[in-house]
């Protein structure tokens, strides 16, 4: 069983590499990660809130339990599982999360940690960068699965330290800084944001223009929540 935690990405590898996959989009990077237990949680509406699928808060939280559940009914079930992770804060905070779940258990694990910036499938003089998983093309699959390697018992319960340390902080939003994951205010990327030219543009432009100069895997949803409250704030 495939563990990411993208969902563009997991998408990737069941429909295009025919992979079973469970994509996690977890969205570790922001909020009370305590949600995870399957509380309830304001995390849920924030996100709803300022996204544009139209989920309501409880889809996308009865979507991520259901997820959850899946990967604890293939750990019982004994099933070989292979997770893929990045530098990036969501990837990483879910990486700990996996291994506090698994850190116990004997199935066979792996992991595919994958680079951000690698050379193009089909023209190797050349590096492209992405902000995540998602943004791979389906050519980089098999390259990238030669940086698989065993996860051990010993391994997973180091990472599920990180775990802890993270939940324990229970930051509003955290990032990777050279390695490390660090929390930080919620108003860390609003500087990513061009305020002053609100009043020509449509926010969909200035959040689009953030995305673009600052690929940091920040989501459209945060910044469109973060400029509600800001003008809001009167800023």
């Amino acid at each position: 069983m495939e563990v990411t935690f993208d969902e563009s990405f997991a998408g990737m590898l069941k429909y295009e590499a025919k992979m079973p996959t469970i994509g996690l989009q977890l969205d570790a990077q922001f909020g009370n990660l305590h949600r995870f237990s399957g509380a309830k949680d304001s995390f849920w509406q924030l996100k709803a809130s300022h996204n544009t699928d139209g989920q309501t808060a409880d889809e996308l939280r009865t979507s991520i339990m259901k997820q959850i559940e899946q990967l604890k009914s293939a750990i019982a079930a004994g099933e070989p599982l292979r997770v893929w992770w990045s530098e990036t804060a969501d990837d990483q905070v879910g990486f700990y999360w996996f291994c506090q779940l698994t850190q116990r258990v004997t199935n066979r694990v792996t992991q595919v940690r994958v680079p951000l910036m690698l050379p193009k499938a089909k023209k190797w003089s050349a590096l492209y960068r992405v902000s995540h998983l998602g943004e791979l093309d389906f050519a980089d699959i098999q390259s990238v699965l030669q940086n698989e390697h065993p996860l051990s018992i010993d391994e997973r319960q180091s990472y599920a330290n990180g775990w802890q340390a993270v939940l324990e902080e229970n930051a509003p939003v955290r990032v990777n800084l050279n390695g490390t994951v660090v929390g930080v205010g919620e108003t860390f990327f609003d500087h990513f944001l061009s305020l002053e030219k609100l009043t020509s543009w449509p926010a969909i432009r200035v959040i689009g223009e953030a995305m673009g100069n600052y690929p940091v895997d920040v989501p459209d949803w945060w910044y469109r929540y973060r400029l509600n409250r800001l003008a809001s704030n009167g800023n």
